[in-house]
C-alpha cells in the first residue's frame, strides 16, 4: 500500500517524532511511505534513512498552490491512501482527494486550530479567520473518509457531535516508543557532568519537557516554582526544549535569583537521564493535543501535577487527577504541588506510581500504528 502523508515540515515537533516512530511498523506492513512536506527540517535525514520518499511542498501554507501541487502528485503517484496533518486547515486537501477518488485521512492533533492563533483577539482578523476554519471544517466533514482524532478532547474541539457518527470519527490514541527508555544512549561525558552537577543533593527535583512557546505556559511554571522556596528548600527544576519565549523565561529566572536552581538544557531528544534523575513532572500547558511527555513521565514513574486541560484526563491515570489545576491560577498549582510533595515524602503515592506505569503502557508506539494501518486498509475494502 502506497500512503501519501502531508505535513508541514519535519521538525523536532510531537507530532514529527511519533510519525518516525511509526515508520518501522508501517514498513513490516508493507507501506510504502511517501510525505509531502516543506524540505529542509531537521528530521529530513531520519526519514530518509528510514526509506520515505520527500516530495518538496515548497513554502506552505498557500492554500491554492498547496492544492495544484498536491493535485499533479497524486495524479503521478498512484497513491492508496492521502493522510494529512494539517488538521484543521485540511479541507483543500480533502476536496482534491474526492475529486480524484482516493480516500483522504484527516488527523486533528490539537484541542485548539492553531491557524493564525494569534489573530484571535483582534476583532477583523479574527473575523476572517473564523470564516476561513469553517470552510476547511465543511470541505473537510464532507469530502474525508475519515476524521482521526488523537484524543477524544481534539475531535470535541473539532465538532461536538462526532459521538454521533463513528463512521466519518475515530479516536486513535498517540503512541510512545519505550524501547528508547530501555535501550537509552548515554549522555555525552559534558552533558552528563553538567546534569550529575546540577541534580546533586537536590531535596526534590522538577522537570518540564515542551518547547518554549506561549502555549506550555513557562512564565507561570516559573513564578509556581519560585513560590516553592526553592533555594530554601534545595528544589531543583529542569527545563527541556528551545523556542522563541526561551531567552525571556532566562531572564525572569535570572530577575528572580533562580538561576542556581533552574537548568536550561535546550533541546536533547535523549531525554531519559533527565527524567532517571527527576522526582516531579511539572505540565502548565494552556492546551495540547494529548499530551504524549505525560505519557513518556509515568512510564519513567514520575508523578504528575498538571494542568486541568481535557486531554490531560485522557493522558494521566486517574489517580494524579487530584494534582491538576487551573493553569491561569498560581495558587492553586503551588497549592496542588505542595501536596504531592507531601505525599511524594511520605510514601503515599507507591501505589499511583506503579499504577501510572501501567496505565502508561497501553499507550504503545505498535498499537498507534497498527490503529491506523487498519484504518488505512479499511479504505480499500
Amino acid at each position: 500500500m502506497k500512503i501519501l502523508t502531508i505535513i508541514s515540515k519535519l521538525e523536532m515537533g510531537g507530532i514529527e517524532k511519533t510519525l518516525l516512530s511509526c515508520l518501522p511498523y508501517f514498513k513490516s506492513r508493507g507501506i510504502e511511505m511517501h510525505i509531502l512536506c516543506t524540505v529542509g527540517g531537521e528530521l529530513d535525514s531520519e526519514f530518509i534513512k528510514q526509506g520515505v520518499t520527500l516530495i518538496d511542498f515548497g513554502k506552505y501554507k498557500k492554500p491554492f498552490f498547496d492544492a495544484v501541487k498536491l493535485y499533479k502528485v497524486l495524479k503521478k503517484g498512484e497513491y492508496d491512501v492521502v493522510h494529512s496533518r494539517y488538521g484543521h486547515t485540511s479541507g483543500i486537501f480533502a476536496t482534491i482527494g474526492k475529486l480524484l477518488n482516493i480516500p483522504v485521512f484527516v488527523s486533528v492533533h490539537n484541542e485548539k486550530a492553531m491557524f493564525m492563533l494569534n489573530l484571535v483577539n483582534k476583532p477583523i482578523f479574527s473575523n476572517f479567520r473564523m470564516a476561513y476554519l469553517t470552510l476547511h471544517k465543511h470541505w473537510t466533514v464532507k469530502y474525508a473518509t475519515k476524521i482521526v482524532g488523537h484524543s477524544q478532547a481534539n475531535l470535541s474541539y473539532f465538532t461536538k457531535d462526532w459521538k454521533c457518527n463513528y463512521s466519518k470519527y475515530t479516536v486513535v490514541y498517540n503512541g510512545v516508543d519505550f524501547s528508547k527508555f530501555e535501550n537509552t544512549a548515554l549522555l555525552n561525558v559534558d552533558k552528563s557532568i553538567q546534569l550529575e552537577t546540577f541534580v546533586k543533593g537536590a531535596s526534590k527535583v522538577l522537570i518540564h519537557i515542551g518547547s518554549f512557546k506561549e502555549q506550555k505556559n513557562h512564565e507561570f511554571l516559573i513564578n509556581v516554582f519560585g513560590k516553592l522556596n526553592p533555594i530554601e528548600n534545595n528544589f531543583k527544576l529542569i527545563l527541556l526544549g528551545t523556542g522563541s519565549l526561551k531567552s525571556k523565561i532566562e531572564e525572569i529566572a535570572l530577575e528572580k535569583e533562580l538561576q542556581s536552581h533552574i537548568y536550561f538544557v535546550g533541546m536533547d531528544s535523549n531525554i531519559t537521564p533527565y527524567l532517571a534523575l527527576s522526582d516531579i513532572f511539572f505540565f502548565p500547558s494552556l492546551y495540547e493535543g494529548f499530551g504524549n511527555v505525560l505519557i513518556e513521565a509515568q512510564y519513567m514513574k514520575l508523578p504528575i501535577c498538571a494542568s486541568g486541560i481535557a486531554p490531560h484526563y485522557e493522558a494521566a491515570y486517574k489517580g494524579y487527577q487530584k494534582f491538576f489545576f487551573d493553569p491561569s491560577n498560581e495558587s492553586e498549582a503551588l497549592n496542588k504541588l505542595q501536596n504531592l510533595i507531601l505525599k511524594l515524602n511520605s510514601g503515599d503515592l507507591n501505589f499511583e506510581i506503579e499504577e501510572a506505569y501501567e496505565f502508561a503502557k497501553q499507550f504503545s508506539i505498535e498499537k498507534m500504528a497498527e490503529n491506523l494501518v487498519n484504518l488505512f486498509e479499511d479504505s480499500k475494502i
